[in-house]
């Protein structure tokens, strides 16, 4: 993690990383948000892990709620898979009032690949991260994995009919209206695609429909988070009971 801040810092960017954590004994679908100056603004764990990725990757904590932070772009959040069906996190997200969000994606594949249920195929994740852009009125960059037929022999996944080798490629940039500013990529390709944007384009669409604000009715429905954090043991002097390597 050290090299990569690092290249951060160089190329003066901001980054939303999406990796596999270990802590402790276990492993965690987890993202951080690092900021020009090679610092992590943000660490947070995917809050469930979906489906089979239970058989390996834990869940998410407490602090995996707090999912924006101020960027030099705008109020940057982050989103892990199948989050974007969560909506009391998204509710939660939307109430830290992000402008961007970068959704993070694993491979997926046109509707119905080898039998594949419609719901993983690259084109109903796509609306999902598309939905969370018009009900956040919020521009959202999609950034999704890519397996070369080398990596998918790596990871054993040659044969397994709900994927195509290579491909699972489907980034895409939203803006607050949902439309999309960026045109179909290669889904076998590494590409790096590109938006200008303009955060009054927020302003038009928050005007309609703030759901935060004049799009709402706090009287009648809320959400409770539970900040606090949560560990299997605690100690009297306040130490972490996991301690950094």
């Amino acid at each position: 993690m050290n090299r990569i801040q690092d290249a951060v810092h160089e190329a003066d960017v901001t980054v939303v990383l999406g990796f596999a954590e270990h802590a402790g004994g276990s492993l965690y679908i987890a993202q951080v948000t690092i900021t020009p100056d090679g610092k992590i603004a943000n660490h947070r764990r995917k809050l469930k892990a979906t489906h089979y990725e239970r058989t390996i990757f834990g869940d998410g904590n407490d602090q995996s709620t707090y999912n924006v932070v101020q960027s030099p772009y705008g109020r940057l959040a982050s989103l892990n898979c199948w989050e974007h069906i969560q909506p009391w996190l998204k509710t939660h997200m939307y109430a830290q009032y992000p402008q961007l969000f970068v959704a993070s994606w694993p491979a997926a594949f046109p509707p119905h690949t080898g039998g594949s249920p419609y719901s993983y195929s690259s084109e109903a994740c796509t609306r999902m991260s598309q939905f969370v852009a018009i009900e956040g009125g919020c521009f959202g960059i999609v950034a999704s994995t890519v397996i070369s037929e080398k990596g998918a022999e790596r990871m054993k996944l040659v044969g397994f009919p709900w994927f195509k080798f290579p491909g699972g490629g489907f980034s895409v940039i939203y803006g607050p209206d949902g439309s999309a500013l960026t045109e179909p990529v290669d889904a076998g390709a590494e590409v790096i695609i590109y938006a200008d944007i303009s955060l009054d384009k927020i302003a038009e669409n928050k005007i309609v429909a703030d759901i935060m604000g004049n799009y709402s009715r706090f009287d009648l429905l809320s959400t409770a988070v539970h900040g606090r954090k949560q560990v299997p043991v605690t100690y009297a002097d306040g130490e972490d009971f996991l301690k950094k390597d």
